[in-house]
């Protein structure tokens, strides 16, 4: 949820236009939280759109200091003549200030983005997270959507990427989720890959024509505009989704040298003569390949639509489903969906972003439960997501009083994707670097000139060094993840406890590191040395 004034969206739709600066004071938290302080998510936050956002952010222990000065307590009541002393006293354009809090397992942030140059508040901005990551990433995505992401990939390239998206009523609960997954995936495609990127957005449903298709070419912000005024309306059919699938084939102008990608979002269900050998033919003879991501009104059984994956070597991805209710003796369950089946738990499944299902073979028939879920059986209700309250009740006998949201994995999905697709584009290594953390060591690719130079200032010093990493899985590498070095030049105010690390850790907790952290992919710290460092850049001869 935002609210923005609109005498001021003028001023905001240019404030991208120069590096403006931010100066983000200490949050109220309400209510109280056990491990975490307004410091501590003030320094979480300026990290974060440090990481994310084109802009300049100043010290925490700089604004900090101004508080002191100005006898301003986060505490107190503030004022916008308080905002302003303090924004001055930093040399801020804006200064942020909010509450963060957290019920019922909820994190939820209210804040207010002011100007010191107008001495007006510009924005109010409130949302929810499900947990301390998440919800970061959510009010920086809310309040500063004007703001260009930070370009911080070295890759080169272009890519060309058409969604076909089901615009049925099927995709009403979810339209939101779907389309922010599509903005995000679209603007890592700009920002942090650097590729020339054409987005194609192509609805279907019985509603929907050829007018209805668009085309971004590097402009998040217009294809932000175009999603937004998207509406779910009509059925959906596979007449309505080959019309689509024929259209894109063969009217959009796919450039030669350009990474081609289809991505299919499917959330109903779909019966008829669908001929898969003819389209992914048509689609191998121009080098596309087609992606197939599934919503939870899809069944378990395999469509010929998803038979384009398979035939085009593209993926097929399902979206899964977590809801926490609480039963009348106020016990929680964990409620889980994908495909058509439903899980229920007492405790959580925390792998379940990446698939509650584990697939035996591409046919998503033959999948694997967690042994730690039991499977509710029930005919009578449709399985789609929001009836999984009523699913859980009907199927075990249990009345449910209290709810949470309902969540899905779809940002993971179209994150994967993403990294899988584009993340060697046009990628240059620097050279490698042995380090360690005193228990452990490992070599890592160094992308960055900057940081290679950094690197080898510190080579078989023995002194450490803060560095920011972020962690794939990589079975080629010796621990099975693979350390990507970002940064070493932020300093200590900016990083708390809840993005430090060790090496170690990261080995032992792989998946959490890589799923849950600040920035996309997250990022974490940890303080190493470098043992040694081995240069890509061939020697310059200083008599040439």
């Amino acid at each position: 949820m935002k609210k923005i004034i609109p005498v001021i969206l003028i001023l905001l739709t240019s404030i991208s236009a120069y590096s403006a600066s931010i100066a983000v004071v200490p949050y109220r938290i309400d209510p109280p939280l056990e491990n975490l302080t307004g410091k501590d998510y003030s320094r979480l936050l300026s990290l974060a759109m440090l990481l994310m956002k084109d802009t300049d952010v100043i010290s925490p222990e700089e604004v900090e200091i101004a508080m002191q000065q100005t006898g301003v307590k986060p505490e107190n009541p503030v004022s916008g003549e308080d905002l302003h002393a303090i924004g001055l006293k930093c040399r801020a354009d804006y200064v942020l200030i909010g509450t963060i809090g957290k019920t019922k397992g909820v994190y939820r942030f209210k804040n207010v983005l002011f100007s010191v140059r107008e001495n007006s508040v510009l924005s109010r901005s409130s949302n929810t997270g499900e947990n301390l990551y998440s919800v970061l990433h959510r009010e920086i995505k809310d309040t500063f959507v004007n703001f260009k992401d930070k370009k911080t990939g070295s890759s080169t390239g272009s890519a060309d990427v058409a969604f076909i998206t089901d615009m049925s009523y099927s995709v009403s609960a979810e339209w939101d989720d779907i389309r922010q997954a599509i903005a995000s995936f679209s603007s890592s495609l700009i920002s942090r890959y650097g590729l020339d990127t054409r987005i194609y957005i192509i609805p279907f449903s019985d509603k929907r024509s050829y007018e209805s298709v668009t085309v971004h070419e590097n402009s998040i912000s217009g294809l932000r505009k175009r999603l937004n005024s998207l509406r779910p309306s009509g059925n959906s059919s596979i007449k309505s989704l080959t019309s689509m699938l024929n259209y894109s084939l063969s009217s959009i102008k796919w450039r030669r040298d350009a990474s081609k990608q289809i991505i299919i979002i499917n959330n109903s269900g779909l019966n008829g003569i669908f001929l898969a050998e003819k389209y992914s033919s048509a689609a191998k003879r121009r080098g596309i390949r087609i992606h197939t991501v599934s919503g939870g009104r899809v069944s378990s059984d395999y469509s010929d639509a998803e038979r384009l994956a398979g035939l085009t070597g593209g993926t097929n991805s399902s979206i899964s489903y977590h809801q926490r209710v609480h039963d009348q003796n106020g016990k929680k369950h964990e409620i889980y969906l994908q495909r058509g089946r439903v899980f229920h738990s007492m405790t959580g499944y925390n792998s379940w972003r990446a698939g509650v299902l584990s697939s035996k073979s591409s046919n998503p028939k033959y999948v694997i439960p967690p042994s730690s879920l039991d499977e509710i059986y029930q005919d009578k209700i449709s399985t789609w997501p929001e009836k999984m309250v009523k699913i859980f009740s009907e199927g075990t006998g249990i009345q449910v009083m209290e709810k949470n949201p309902v969540q899905s994995n779809i940002e993971e999905i179209f994150d994967s994707m993403r990294e899988n697709l584009f993340r060697s584009a046009g990628e240059k290594f620097y050279g490698k670097a042995l380090i360690s953390d005193g228990r452990l060591s490992m070599w890592v690719k160094i992308r960055d000139a900057r940081l290679m130079n950094r690197f080898a200032e510190y080579a078989g010093r023995g002194y450490y060094l803060k560095c920011g990493f972020n962690v794939r899985k990589s079975s080629s590498e010796a621990y099975g993840v693979e350390l990507i070095p970002v940064t070493a030049d932020i300093t200590s105010d900016y990083i708390t406890d809840f993005v430090k690390t060790t090496l170690t850790d990261i080995v032992k907790n792989s998946n959490y590191y890589i799923s849950k952290g600040i920035g996309t992919p997250p990022l974490w710290f940890a303080e190493i040395k470098v043992d040694n460092i081995e240069s890509y850049e061939p020697k310059r001869d200083v008599r040439d």
